[in-house]
């Protein structure tokens, strides 16, 4: 499995088996990464509290740096709603990593998008409940947006003789390249924060299987050559 490749278990973080049967959630895998310092009450009680049950759990691990990208989905919080396993396993993330004294959050979505789910009781971390963590909105659109974009590229390529100026004012006008742009930007953040800050990052937007999925492998890419080997990209698109 991919996980011993980068070390795992170690003195930080484990496997567990208690998505066994998909129980606990049936779009993750059956044996999951957390960290070792995370009771069982924690796991189940963070998973409460995520949308569908996608708990914070590993992606990546950086032996270089001993930072982490974990990815879950969005937390059950409305305006006011908090979960003391949800702030542990949090906690536990961050403790994780002794080489930093926080750890981010990155929520991919637009911070209004975002807001817009809080009254539907859904939403993101409130900073007051979660210590040591920096809060981070990337702003990538959801999935809805991004096809409208991609149907309005095809007919641009569908075109027949265009000039080069019709070709150029339609790719503009699909939004395409600004949507690549904003997930390309947010593998260089995760990458650059635990390369270069060695810091650990959670990964979320709304149910954690999209954006998310796209972010995390996106930096995976970049932190690590083995997954630029057709091996490691087909890893990569099982995980």
């Amino acid at each position: 499995m991919d996980f011993k490749r980068m070390g795992l278990p170690n003195e930080f973080w484990e496997m567990t088996d208690l998505n066994k049967n998909y129980k606990l959630c049936n779009t993750y895998h059956s044996e999951l990464g957390i960290p070792k310092t995370a009771s069982k009450g924690t796991v189940l009680g963070s998973a409460k509290f995520r949308s569908r049950g996608r708990i914070p759990t590993l992606s990546y691990f950086h032996k270089q740096s001993n930072a982490a990208i974990c990815r879950c989905s969005q937390p059950l919080s409305g305006l006011s709603a908090r979960c003391v396993e949800d702030e542990e396993m949090l906690q536990a993330i961050s403790r994780a990593n002794p080489k930093s004294t926080f750890m981010y959050v990155g929520d991919t979505r637009p911070k209004l998008n975002a807001m817009a789910n809080r009254a539907a009781g859904k939403g993101y971390e409130n900073e007051d409940n979660y210590s040591n963590i920096r809060f981070q909105f990337v702003g990538i659109e959801n999935i809805h947006v991004m096809r409208n974009s991609l149907q309005k590229l095809l007919e641009v390529c569908a075109m027949k003789s265009p000039t080069m100026s019709d070709y150029l004012t339609g790719l503009d006008n699909s939004g395409w390249l600004r949507h690549i742009k904003a997930v390309m930007d947010a593998g260089v953040f995760l990458t650059k924060a635990v390369a270069e800050e060695k810091a650990s990052v959670l990964v979320h937007c709304s149910d954690g299987w999209d954006r998310t999925a796209q972010v995390c492998s996106l930096a995976s890419i970049l932190l690590d050559p083995f997954y630029r080997t057709i091996k490691g990209l087909m890893i990569l698109i099982e995980k």
